[in-house]
Parts: C-alpha cells; structure tokens; sequence
C-alpha cells in the first residue's frame, strides 16, 4: 500500500509465469512486476490470505457490500463510503433486481443487513433451484450445513437459501 492509500501487488516469477520477461532470441527469463489492484481486490486478498492483518491495514471501520442479484459485488467500502449508494438503491430499486447489503462481521463472516427489491422481481422456483443450481453446487462441495456462506457467495434470498439446503440436504441423504 502507498502513503496514498493506492494498492498493488509486488510479484515475481520464472519464464512460464504471468512475470517472465523477453530476453531475445526467442529466450524467457524470469521476471517482476508492480501491478495496481483496486482497494476492493486489496481487501479481498488480504482477507483470503492475511485475515490476521486486515483491520491493521483497513481499519475498524465494518467493510460493507452491495451485491446484486448474481451475488457480484458492486460497491464495496465503509460505510461513510457506500451509504449514498445504499440510500439512492434503497430509494429506487432496479425493476425486476434484488440488490443486498451485506456487512463484515469481525471474524470474517458476513450478515445480510439489508435488501432492495424492485417492483416485478421474483425469486427462483423450487424447481428452478434443482435444475439450475443444487447438483452443481453439491458437485462443487457445497452441503446444506454451509447456508450463511451460500446465501452470501450466491445472494440467495432466505426463502431461496432454505429451499436450496433442503434440496442439498436430500441429495446428501441418496448418496449414502
């Protein structure tokens, strides 16, 4: 991190990595680089990889997120910096979207604080949540005991959430 706050990344590698350099006559050597990252990927790779640091390096202040409906991050930030955000969402919700807001909490897990809901949105079928997501979901490791984080990786809505470890719940019981 710079004195103003900017992030990036220090890396370095052999010749078959993203950091080998030309060094002529068809030859790769090794290589390194300082790559820019938006303070949104800073915050998520120090929380992947160095939890014990990150209220070091960000501060106390909680980190919120607003997600939308494919459970992808749109505003990530303190409050003080996404509350005009939630507010204007929260105000005049995209029709058919279902947009969270979500909140760190301090051991790394996250609660759902609160949901704008446009006019015409609806939530996935019984149905709809077997055939689209729950073998997938199974095949990929996920168990109906791993609701809190399903609900925040895929901002499933709690009536979705619940169905979809009901579903998970019975194709654990078939494999035995």
């Amino acid at each position: 991190m710079t004195a103003d706050h900017e992030f990036f990344i220090h890396g370095q590698g052999g010749a078959r990595t993203i950091y080998g350099k030309y060094v002529g006559m068809d030859s790769w050597g090794s290589g390194k680089k300082i790559v820019p990252v938006t303070e949104r990927y800073a915050r998520r790779l120090v929380r992947e990889h160095l939890p014990e640091k990150y209220h070091e390096i960000f501060g106390n202040d909680p980190y919120y997120e607003i997600k939308d409906g494919s459970g992808e991050a749109i505003e990530v930030g303190t409050w003080e910096q996404i509350a005009d955000a939630w507010r204007a969402t929260k105000a005049d919700p995209c029709e058919k979207r279902r947009l969270t807001l979500w909140e760190e909490q301090e051991d790394g897990s996250h609660r759902l604080r609160d949901e704008a809901v446009g006019e015409g949105y609806e939530e996935y079928t019984k149905e709809e949540l077997k055939d689209y997501f729950a073998l997938d979901l199974y095949g990929s490791g996920w168990r109906a005991d791993d609701r809190e984080e399903l609900q925040y990786q895929y901002n499933f809505s709690d009536w979705e959430v619940e169905t979809l470890c009901e579903i998970l719940e019975d194709i654990e019981e078939n494999e035995d």
